[in-house]
């Protein structure tokens, strides 16, 4: 009766919502460390914006832009200071490579952040 429930909870396993789903996981299942940068990437425009990603696309159209290369839109940088908005915005890009070997890793995304913060300081 265990291995029946195991087996149904793997089968019934969603990897994620598509909103924050990095282009590896959509088209091959495949997780990776640089999956969930991928995803922070995406928190990371939200923080920015206080929108949710692709609010006016469907899962489909999300799903076959990120697929293809597309990514948000980085809002402009207007506002000083400007330094620490063009870091944080080249940080978002980094975690959404097209290639998960080319996003940075956790630990450099953690690294970003804290310098990105020092500038507030």
């Amino acid at each position: 009766e265990e291995e029946a429930k195991e087996e149904e909870a793997k089968s019934s396993f969603q990897p994620g919502t598509v909103h924050w789903m990095a282009p590896e996981l959509m088209t091959r299942g495949f997780r990776h460390e640089a999956t969930d940068v991928f995803a922070m990437g995406v928190v990371l425009w939200e923080l920015w914006t206080q929108k949710t990603p692709y609010h006016k696309k469907n899962v489909r159209e999300i799903a076959n832009a990120v697929i293809s290369g597309s990514r948000l839109d980085v809002p402009e940088i207007v506002d000083p200071p400007a330094r620490r908005n063009e870091e944080y915005a080249q940080l978002m890009s980094a975690c959404w490579e097209q290639e998960y070997e080319r996003r940075p890793s956790a630990a450099e995304v953690l690294r970003s952040l804290r310098e990105i913060l020092d500038l507030l300081v």
